[in-house]
Formats: C-alpha cells, sequence, structure tokens
C-alpha cells in the first residue's frame, strides 16, 4: 500500500487592508460653546473665595456642558496655558523689596572672636610651638596652663581622666601626650600619690623648654 501525497492547497493571500488615517482636527473659533465654558470656569477660579457669591454653590460643570462636537480638552489647555502665562509675567513685573538700609548689618559680620587674657598669656609662651607641636599636645599644655600658671601657681595635682577632660582629648591619647610633652622637656611629673588621702600625679609646666634631663618621679603608696 502506497501513501499517495495529493497536490496542496494554495493559500490566497488577503488583499492589504486600508490605511486609515485620523482627521485632523478641525480650528476652533473663539465663539465656540465649549471655549467659553472653560473660559468661565477659570475666570471663576481666579476668583477669591470670600464674599456673598462664593456662599453659592456652583453648578456642577457637567451640566451645562453643551453638545460640542470640538475637543474641549485641547480648549482647556489653550486656555489654561494662557492663563498661566499672564500669571508670569504679572509677577516678573512686580516691584522688588526695597533694600535693607545701610546701618543694617549682620550679625555674623560683626562676630569677632575675642580670645581670654590667659589665652593669649599662653600664646605668647607657647606660640611658638604650634608649628611643631600636634594639635592633641597644644591642647593638654594650654589645660596644664589653666590649672597652673593662670592660677599663680607653677604645679597641680590632677589625674589622668580629669586631665583629659580638660583638654578635650581622650584618656589613651592624654597617656601618650604627656610622655611626649615630658620627654621634650616641657612638662614634668616630679611626683605620683595613690595613697588613701592623696591620688594624682603633680604636674609641673615649665615656661622655658628644659633640654636636660629632669628629676625622677617618686611614687607614693600607701603612705
Amino acid at each position: 500500500m502506497t501513501n499517495e501525497k495529493g497536490p496542496k492547497p494554495k493559500i490566497k493571500r488577503r488583499p492589504p487592508g486600508l490605511v486609515i488615517t485620523p482627521p485632523a482636527p478641525r480650528p476652533v473659533g473663539e465663539d465656540h460653546p465649549a471655549r467659553l465654558l472653560f473660559r468661565e470656569a477659570i475666570e471663576s477660579a481666579k476668583e477669591p473665595t470670600t464674599g456673598p457669591a462664593a456662599t453659592e454653590p456652583a453648578e456642577p460643570l457637567t451640566a451645562s456642558l453643551p453638545q460640542a462636537q470640538a475637543e474641549p480638552l485641547q480648549i482647556f489647555k489653550e486656555l489654561r496655558e494662557a492663563a498661566t502665562a499672564s500669571e508670569g509675567t504679572a509677577d516678573a513685573a512686580a516691584e522688588e523689596p526695597p533694600p535693607a538700609p545701610e546701618n543694617t548689618v549682620r550679625s555674623e559680620e560683626i562676630r569677632e572672636e575675642i580670645s581670654s587674657p590667659d589665652s593669649r598669656v599662653f600664646a605668647t609662651h607657647f606660640g611658638q610651638w604650634r608649628p611643631f607641636l600636634t594639635e592633641a599636645q597644644m591642647c593638654v599644655l594650654e589645660a596644664l596652663y589653666n590649672m597652673t600658671h593662670a592660677r599663680g601657681i607653677a604645679e597641680c595635682l590632677t589625674s589622668m581622666p580629669k586631665l583629659a577632660a580638660a583638654a578635650g582629648v581622650s584618656e589613651r591619647q592624654t597617656y601618650n601626650v604627656v610622655k611626649e610633652l615630658e620627654n621634650n622637656g616641657f612638662i614634668e611629673r616630679p611626683e605620683t600619690f595613690n595613697t588613701p588621702t592623696k591620688k594624682g600625679t603633680v604636674f609641673r609646666l615649665l615656661l622655658s623648654r628644659r633640654t636636660t634631663p629632669g628629676p625622677e618621679r617618686r611614687y607614693h603608696f600607701g603612705d
């Protein structure tokens, strides 16, 4: 038995469909009912909401909308753009506010940083070392100066936490800074107390940098 293949049916191609182009929008006249309606709506929106006319409820827009064949959205867009352009022109033509009086000066311009007498005296003694010392070292030196020479004494008894708080430096960094200042001859620590009645370290601030080794520190424990 043999399978005989019949001829394939021919596929008829359909003719291409017609290309429908949308109609061009018709020009809308100035006296068109839709244009007049939208112009009245925009003008009524600009009017103030106070007064007797504002208390009366406005008629719904859809109730008075005429059966127009023109494009209402296009009309509304044109009227809205015209109203916005007129508002922008009015704002640009507004007068600028009068300038402030000449004798009025901002507080930021007249604000001056007035240093205390102690800071100026500290700068006369240690200002020359600022290019060679770090900011933390200068802060510790100024804190020690306020504790000693600013009060008329050459040395003071304090602890590392109190010195760190006065200098605005962390306690761990204060330990390193004090050691560096002592090695460079700016301060001395002659005594350290850890007794029931006295705790802390004696700091001696030198106004003139020492170039020779300083005295050894004495430790007091329980006596």
